[in-house]
């Protein structure tokens, strides 16, 4: 039979008026043993037994009523049960932690601080390190970029020898500010995880561009010191010295170092990089120097320009955009890459077809090639912009040159003979460009004679073919899961050959970067490349190769180590020292290649094969293929979840989360 929950409760309230407590609460429990889900009643019971002192009792009774409201969705009545509960046990961290959890549902964050702060400080005087850590860690996902909770909590993880979670905790918050772009603040991030992992290159080198984007040369200075020394050939750092050295208005310096890095990329084979430092050069030093590299005087010898008289003034919006690359090509000529200088010149003639400046420039370098046929088309552009300015001297003396360049066409003589017909004797004198209106029909038929060049297409435009994708198909992966776990059993590792002593004299590439204490740009670059030692080096191109990786001159250490493979000289090895040579200059495609062959050829087995997997999903990420990497991890944790000690795990965890998988 259902209870009568009115009368009952109209009998609890009888006895509260009489002040009979205990009776009023043995009535309400018979709708509680009856119906333990009215939570009305329950809260009114757990206020009553509050009423008489039985506080455990009572909070009992307002943790039923609290956590059900919660389980519902309910916040603010939870929360106000919360607060209850705490007007009878302030100092109970518990009920500070739940109505803090509350409040961050109700998105009443600075209310959740405060609970939140307030168990804090209790647990800094009286909990564990691991409560610490806990609460530190609510605070940090409250407050993602406050630096004072980051800094807590990282010197938490610290005390408890946990150098990996105090760095990630200032990674969380730097990623937070880089999101926002608070470079102020982020900078002090990235003093503080620099100071976790000072062995971390490319953060060292993020720091040192951040204070360059704060007009903070000197910084920026002193942490790309510590770059220079570690890897004086590392392209990035010579990159951002040059910036500095520049903001720091040291030209010198700054072009000193822009040379040698120009040599790195020239070495290495990459052409349009170098080419793209040497316009950072000609941007910095216009004038070009006096300065030749290598034989560039030589290079050049006859290089002239016969139409250097021929002038023609324009004006427009275009004259300041051509002079970049006009400054180039000189810096080009200057250095001994005239046919860079081409290159430079013809692309900007494809975007600026009218401007006489570019095609003058050009028509030596033209003749310099004996491209006569490219000579008389520029000088043909020429005279049309001369006959558009009205210049009728500056047209002339185009077809005169045409003629010069090309005596034998007779093509060429009566095209410059039919001008002066037409244009009498205004073709030679200074009268010329004044007399256009008596001469209109003259201009017109000069038009005629000089004709029209159909510009041929341009070599220079970029055919938007896209690097193909050097990702593993999923048959291939099936594929090689499948041996993986076939052989894992099997180990072939051998010890790798240790480095060989030091040989011949290195190239001293100590670039002084103390710019108030050195007065030569060049002090300490030696740009004469390699000082050979006579004397035979009996070891190995592998021994070699692993010398100067050990040295950090990775472009030597590639070479090596392909001769190695050519010569079958320890394979494996040196296929995979080629690979993470290959990742260390940044040619990941290459890299792949290298670990792919030793897969495919069967060159290591077993544990070795995840070895050489891991190092794939690696240069993967390391590319910033991350959904590669991902796929490359997962069968590798499929195989073996411990390899590595979880480490792959680790990274597999990360990518999810990045990707969105987690």
């Amino acid at each position: 039979m259902a209870l009568d929950k009115p009368k009952i409760l109209a009998a609890a309230q009888k006895q509260l008026a009489r002040g009979n407590v205990d009776r009023a609460l043995k009535e309400l429990g018979r709708i509680v043993r009856d119906d333990p889900k009215d939570l009305r009643v329950r809260q009114k019971i757990a206020e009553l037994l509050a009423r008489q002192g039985k506080i455990a009792e009572a909070m009992r009774e307002f943790q039923v009523v609290a956590e059900a409201y919660e389980r519902g969705g309910f916040f603010p009545k939870a929360a106000a049960i919360y607060k209850q509960m705490l007007r009878f046990e302030p100092n109970s961290m518990q009920w500070h932690l739940a109505l803090g959890e509350i409040y961050q549902q109700l998105a009443l964050l600075s209310d959740a601080a405060d609970h939140f702060n307030i168990v804090a400080h209790h647990f800094d005087n009286n909990g564990t390190a691991k409560e610490r850590i806990e609460i530190y860690q609510r605070l940090v996902r409250l407050n993602p970029d406050s630096l004072e909770y980051a800094e807590r909590l990282s010197d938490l993880y610290q005390k408890e020898s946990d150098p990996l979670s105090a760095y990630d905790v200032w990674a969380k918050v730097a990623q937070v500010l880089e999101q926002r772009n608070d470079l102020d603040t982020l900078t002090t991030v990235y003093e503080r995880m620099s100071a976790l992992r000072e062995d971390d290159l490319d953060l060292v080198r993020a720091l040192a561009n951040l204070y360059l984007d704060r007009n903070d040369p000197r910084r920026a200075l002193a942490k790309l010191q510590h770059c220079f020394r570690v890897d004086p050939q590392d392209t990035e750092t010579l990159n951002l010295l040059a910036d500095a050295f520049v903001d720091l208005g040291e030209q010198d310096k700054a072009v000193a170092v822009l040379r040698e890095l120009a040599q790195i990329y020239d070495t290495l084979g990459y052409e349009e990089y170098r080419n793209q430092v040497y316009d950072r050069i000609a941007e910095i030093d216009p004038s070009g120097g006096s300065e030749f590299q290598g034989d560039a005087s030589l290079v050049v010898e006859g290089l002239t320009n016969p139409a250097r008289h021929i002038d023609v003034q324009q004006e427009g919006s275009e004259v300041e955009a051509i002079q970049r690359p006009f400054i180039a090509a000189e810096t080009f000529v200057s250095y001994g890459f005239p046919d860079k200088a081409r290159d430079t010149l013809e692309a900007a003639v494809a975007r600026f077809p009218s401007s006489f400046v570019l095609r003058r420039a050009l028509l030596p370098l033209q003749l310099y090639d004996e491209d006569t046929e490219g000579a008389l088309e520029s000088l043909d552009a020429m005279y049309e912009v001369a006959m558009d300015h009205s210049d009728y001297t500056a047209a002339r003396a185009c077809l005169v040159l045409a003629v010069d360049i090309q005596p034998d066409d007779p093509q060429a003589h009566d095209r410059l003979r039919a001008f002066e017909e037409a244009l009498g004797e205004f073709a030679t004198g200074e009268e010329g460009s004044a007399a256009l209106d008596d001469f209109g029909a003259a201009i017109e038929l000069g038009s005629k004679i000089a004709g029209t060049v159909t510009p041929e297409p341009d070599p220079f435009q970029e055919d938007g073919k896209e690097a193909g994708d050097f990702d593993f198909d999923d048959s291939e992966m099936h594929e090689l899961a499948r041996q993986l776990r076939q052989e894992l059993g099997e180990s072939s590792e051998a010890p790798a050959p240790a480095p060989g002593p030091a040989h011949g004299e290195e190239l001293d590439l100590d670039l002084d970067l103390d710019f108030d204490m050195d007065d030569d740009p060049l002090a300490g670059l030696n740009l004469d490349g390699l000082a050979g030692d006579e004397e035979i080096d009996e070891r190995t191109a592998f021994e070699l190769g692993q010398h100067h990786y050990a040295e950090g001159s990775y472009d030597e250490a590639r070479t090596e180590f392909e001769r190695a493979v050519q010569a079958e000289d320890d394979l494996a090895a040196a296929l995979e020292m080629l690979g993470v040579t290959n990742r260390r200059l940044r040619d990941y495609r290459a890299a792949v290649e290298c670990f792919r062959r030793l897969l495919a050829e069967r060159l290591v087995q077993g544990e070795d094969q995840l070895k050489i997997l891991f190092e794939i999903g690696v240069t993967y990420e390391a590319a910033g293929n991350r959904k590669s990497a991902h796929k490359v991890y997962v069968r590798i944790v499929g195989v073996d979840r411990s390899f590595r000690g979880g480490e792959v795990q680790n990274r597999l965890t990360s990518l999810e989360l990045d990707l969105g998988l987690g």
